[in-house]
């Protein structure tokens, strides 16, 4: 957008027509005026007008790169702003993946835990129990370690915040207590089924609080997305047809 703005143009072009319509309706008493006195003297008489309209003239030359200044001020306020959505988008994409595959490791680990076999057996824990339970595990702090790289800039409500917070404290929790438990697990060893008990409140309760908080995520980043889809896709249609 290089030219003046449209409500101006309008202005400009009634203030000519008055103009015109003006000179038309005096142009006749002024030829024949100036037939008589001289162009030098009949000028003179109008020359508040000539240089009203001469201000006129200079004042729209001189505001052309104003208006250009003004329409790649527009641009860039665009830009910034299609960019700013565009990151946001991108990064609720990468949260919304992140924590689905935490819940999934999450869920995973405490079905391997109830298929345990009995841990307590006569020549102790044999290393196929304990690959069941190291698989799943480093897949568990895997993803809350790629959860907590994702979860990128603050955004949302308070209680979006919050949940946030909250599913990373309790998927950490659950972490915690689970190492409490698999740092028992080794090869040769025995485990009391009292002592098993004694974690399970705990993984559950801290397993319940993360999933609480999950399906509160997974809503607000659908409702998010779905605010900043249609603005960006408005950004992009003004920056594709504004004016080089």
């Amino acid at each position: 957008m290089n030219g003046p703005p449209g409500h101006l143009v309008v202005f400009s072009s009634l203030m000519l027509t008055v103009i015109l319509v003006v000179w038309i309706g005096l142009a006749g008493p002024v030829f024949s005026d100036a037939t008589m006195r001289g162009w030098y003297d009949v000028l003179k008489d109008w020359q508040t007008l000539l240089a009203a309209l001469v201000a006129l003239v200079a004042a729209l030359v001189a505001a052309r790169p104003v208006w250009k200044q003004l329409a790649i001020g527009r641009s860039q306020t665009l830009q910034r702003y299609y960019e700013q959505l565009s990151a946001r988008s991108i990064h609720l994409h990468k949260e919304r993946e992140a924590l689905y595959n935490l819940t999934s490791a999450i869920d995973t680990m405490a079905k391997a835990l109830a298929a345990l076999p009995d841990l307590n057996p006569i020549g102790g824990i044999t290393a196929n129990i304990v690959l069941s339970i190291e698989g799943p595990h480093n897949y568990l702090n895997e993803t809350v370690r790629t959860y907590k790289s994702e979860l990128g800039p603050v955004w949302g409500s308070v209680e979006v915040q919050t949940s946030r917070a909250m599913m990373l404290d309790q998927a950490l929790r659950f972490c915690n207590e689970l190492q409490k438990l698999t740092d028992r697990i080794v090869l040769g060893t025995r485990v009391s089924e009292a002592e098993i008990a004694a974690h399970v409140p705990s993984l559950q309760n801290f397993k319940q609080g993360a999933f609480a908080a999950a399906v509160f995520l997974h809503q607000a980043i659908d409702a998010e997305s779905a605010r900043i889809g249609p603005l960006i896709a408005e950004l992009e249609a003004a920056l594709l047809t504004e004016p080089a």
